[in-house]
């Protein structure tokens, strides 16, 4: 399932249903008119405090020049003169300090702005195929919603049920186990998404977990199936086929 990563407007869904893409492809885009504005007053602050650290460099190098200066005249040089030169190399040391500081936090709020907007351009983390697509172009979306589902066509995937109690319980890389309802085969799965659809109805999150070791046979076809997680809940699951696209 590939979800929304921030409050959104739809603006691009390039690849329909039933399309096969390559990993990093492109597969939804978002805009954001507050974001993409925080992004460019973030940058336009680092410029300023960019900016502001070079004068203060450049006031230390004076300022060194100065007591270095003072320095050389030894004792033809005031007391006042020395104290002077050498409270103005100080507090031109501390002045760069604190400019240092002021630029890397305005870095570390671009890098953070930059993160969010990229968050607006959604691709595929793996060669799969669109199975489902949630959401339409000019909707607006909140952070985590469902925009696609997405299917690899060489591993298995199965899809269980699991009470919106026990929501927190499971989690994106959890392992849980999966065995056939006579018990006769049975593995490993490793969740590949967290609890993001609901069926308000039965009171359910929908999980999805991906068959571990990948293979064709995995999981038998028409059969059902029981997955155990975390807290020890069960539920029977749907048909492979349902969550497979061949």
């Amino acid at each position: 399932m590939i979800l929304s990563a921030s409050e959104s407007g739809v603006v691009g869904l390039p690849l329909p249903r039933g399309a096969t893409v390559s990993a990093g492809e492109v597969v939804a885009t978002f805009a954001n008119a507050s974001l993409k504005a925080s992004a460019m007053a973030a940058s336009a602050s680092l410029e300023v405090t960019r900016a502001e650290r070079g004068a203060a460099q450049r006031r230390l190098s004076r300022a060194r020049e100065e007591a270095s200066e003072v320095d050389r005249l030894g004792e033809f040089a005031g007391g006042s003169e020395r104290r002077d030169a050498s409270y103005a190399r100080a507090l031109s040391v501390e002045e760069l300090k604190a400019s240092n500081a002021r630029v890397r936090e305005r870095e570390a709020q671009v890098r953070g702005t930059r993160a969010r907007r990229d968050s607006l351009t959604l691709r595929a983390p793996f060669e799969a195929t669109i199975v489902d697509v949630f959401v339409d172009v000019g909707a607006y979306v909140s952070t985590g919603t469902p925009v696609l589902r997405l299917v690899s066509p060489s591993r298995d995937h199965i899809r269980f049920a699991v009470p919106e109690a026990q929501h927190n319980a499971i989690r994106d890389g959890d392992s849980v186990s999966w065995t056939t309802v006579d018990g006769a085969t049975g593995g490993q799965a490793q969740v590949s998404v967290r609890p993001s659809e609901v069926d308000a109805r039965a009171g359910v999150l929908l999980v999805e977990a991906t068959v571990d070791p990948p293979g064709p046979s995995a999981l038998p076809s028409g059969t059902g199936i029981i997955v155990t997680y975390a807290c020890d809940g069960k539920a029977a699951l749907e048909r492979r086929g349902a969550e497979r696209t061949d």
